[in-house]
């Protein structure tokens, strides 16, 4: 089975021990962080493949880590997990393309289920990338033979070897 790294990032150190437990028995490598500019700095010091994260939080908030992800790797799939309930936040979560949203207290069933959805979609993705880069190098190999002239044009008589 494929691993994927998850970075999530939480000011609230009971929600990373709840993050770090579930990711855990997923068997998902994961980096747990207490904040936004800490999350920012390992995604640019890495590639993650999931980002998880709280929208309000001191200093850089969650919207500002989901942008920056987007920037840094735009196939990152971005979970929100929230107690803001804030209709106008989930909008603009929406708008900015986060492949989950979860409201605080969730239940750790419901966010395993959205983090496997968004590996899930992530892979498929992968897949899709890969299948497409085969399809046109076929395509390209079949040009390039088409390029090539069936057979040496004859020699012209006059010509002596």
């Amino acid at each position: 089975m494929e691993k994927h790294t998850i970075v999530a990032v939480d000011d609230d150190p009971i929600t990373r021990k709840i993050l770090e437990i579930a990711l855990e028995a997923r068997s998902y490598p994961a980096k747990i962080v207490c904040d936004g500019k800490e999350a920012i700095a390992a995604l640019q010091n890495a590639h993650f493949d999931l980002v998880i994260t709280d929208l309000q939080m001191n200093d850089v908030d969650g919207f500002t880590v989901l942008e920056k992800a987007g920037e840094l790797s735009p196939s990152t799939a971005r979970i929100v997990i929230t107690s803001s309930h804030d209709v106008s936040a989930a909008i603009k979560a929406i708008d900015i393309g986060v492949d989950g949203y979860q409201l605080k207290p969730f239940a750790v069933g419901e966010l395993l289920s959205c983090i496997d959805r968004a590996m899930s979609k992530l892979k498929s993705k992968k897949n899709m990338a890969v299948k497409k880069q085969q399809t046109s190098m076929t395509l390209l190999s079949g040009i390039r033979k088409a390029d090539r002239p069936l057979h040496s044009p004859p020699s012209p008589i006059w010509q002596n070897n």
